[in-house]
């Protein structure tokens, strides 16, 4: 897999964008879209193009099956962690007032994180507040893991009121979706 400086740069202006909109204008029924629709970019900008690293074992099949390359035509790019789920986290860390310092993100972002968030490498600096921005970012990065299923693996998602939401029966296990529903997840 292959991530860009783009794809970092996006990332960053992505949580950001969502940090304003929650910092300027706050959380209600208007603001609560932007700030879905900056969560969601980010996760497609933190996996980069090409990062689905996964896929329901009938999508594999069908993604196997093709010679020249994996054809993804009829196949759907699901997140893993449905981007509501991250979302409502973000939202209610918002709604807390939840604050962190550099420091306790560090294991979530990626140096070029960083390198956006011009953070200085210094104890005194690790120390202090990181902005909300980063918060959502290491959530973010935390949090995306992408997959293809096939059609008939997202109407069981759906169908078992998976589709935007998690199980409570397996809290912080990422797959809980697809392990209620029966669906195989494999590394592609």
């Amino acid at each position: 897999m292959h991530y860009t400086q783009t794809e970092s740069r996006y990332f960053y202006f992505h949580c950001r964008a969502a940090a304003l909109v929650l910092q300027d204008l706050g959380l209600n029924t208007a603001t609560r879209v932007h700030v879905h629709n900056a969560i969601r970019m980010a996760t497609l900008n933190a996996v980069g193009k090409n990062g689905i690293r996964l896929a329901s074992k009938d999508a594999f099949a069908q993604l196997e099956r093709v010679v020249e390359g994996p054809k993804t035509n009829g196949l759907i790019r699901e997140h893993v962690v449905p981007v509501s789920v991250i979302a409502r986290y973000v939202e209610s860390a918002w709604a807390s007032g939840t604050t962190c310092a550099w420091r306790e993100l560090k294991q979530s972002l990626h140096q070029d994180d960083f390198d956006n968030w011009e953070v200085i490498d210094s104890d005194a600096f690790q120390d202090s507040a990181a902005p909300f921005s980063a918060f959502i970012a290491a959530h973010v990065r935390d949090n995306s893991l992408l997959a293809w299923v096939t059609a008939r693996d997202n109407a069981r998602l759906r169908d078992s009121k998976l589709g935007k939401s998690m199980p409570e029966s397996m809290p912080g296990n990422p797959r809980a979706r697809y392990i209620a529903c029966g669906i195989d997840l494999v590394d592609i």
